[in-house]
Order: structure tokens, then C-alpha cells, then sequence
């Protein structure tokens, strides 16, 4: 099946990015979330709102054991889109098909823009061959 390739978004070179995560504790989650409130703004292009996810690995799940051996490397593959599917007015859904990677504390993320059919996004059945 051909899956049709959005070119009205070029995907962008991806940069390295370094990712440091931060504990908190639980009953502290509404002021930490309010000092960041306070302090960052949403991205404009990508508001709040539902954003749905299809991982993929092998059938020997090798990428899920990766991850939960190792801290230090990590790879996933998905497919992303955000919004209702079933919502839209449009027979096809923009999406991404990402390849992230993580080696130590630097990330990189590939992304490819394309569009898959909504009726396929909106079934609960992931085994059609478009995906």
C-alpha cells in the first residue's frame, strides 16, 4: 500500500538535545507545576490536547528490552499524531513517524511527516498493513 508523504511540512535536520530529568516529590507537584506555569509558554503549534502514539519494535520486543536493561541507550520507533482523528473533516490524518534515539544524556529525534488514512487511526484494531 503506498502511504502518501506530506510535503507541506519538510521534516526538520534533527539537532542533538541533552535531557535532564528532575524528582520531585508528589505533594509537591502543584507548585512545580505552577513555577513552570509561570514561567514557560506553550508552543503554539502543538496546544493542549490529545496526542496518540503507535510504538513498534521486533516480535522479539528489542527494543523494550533495551530499554529496560540499559539507562544509557535507547531507541524507539513510533508513529505520532495529535488531535481527534475522529473529529476531523478530512479523510487523512497528518502524522509523524519518529526514530528517537538515546545514547548517555543526548537525544536525537528524526521525524518524517506523512499522512495515514483516519479511519484506520480510529479503529482499535492496529493490524492493518498501513501501519
Amino acid at each position: 500500500m503506498n502511504i502518501p508523504v506530506s510535503s507541506s511540512q519538510p521534516a526538520p535536520d534533527a539537532e542533538p538535545s541533552f535531557e535532564h530529568k528532575f524528582l520531585f516529590a508528589r505533594c509537591h507537584r502543584a507548585v512545580v507545576e505552577g513555577l513552570l506555569n509561570s514561567y514557560l509558554n506553550s508552543d503554539p503549534g502543538f496546544g493542549a490536547g490529545r496526542i496518540s502514539s503507535i510504538y513498534y519494535d521486533t516480535p522479539a520486543l528489542d527494543l523494550y528490552h533495551e530499554k529496560r536493561a540499559s539507562t544509557y541507550l535507547k531507541d524507539k520507533i513510533r508513529v505520532r499524531w495529535y488531535g481527534d482523528p475522529a473529529a476531523s473533516t478530512s479523510s487523512e490524518v497528518p502524522c509523524w513517524l519518529e526514530l528517537k534515539s538515546k545514547v548517555g544524556g543526548t537525544r536525537q529525534k528524526k521525524r518524517l511527516p506523512l499522512n495515514l488514512p483516519a479511519e484506520v487511526l480510529t479503529k482499535k484494531d492496529l493490524t492493518s498493513p498501513i501501519l
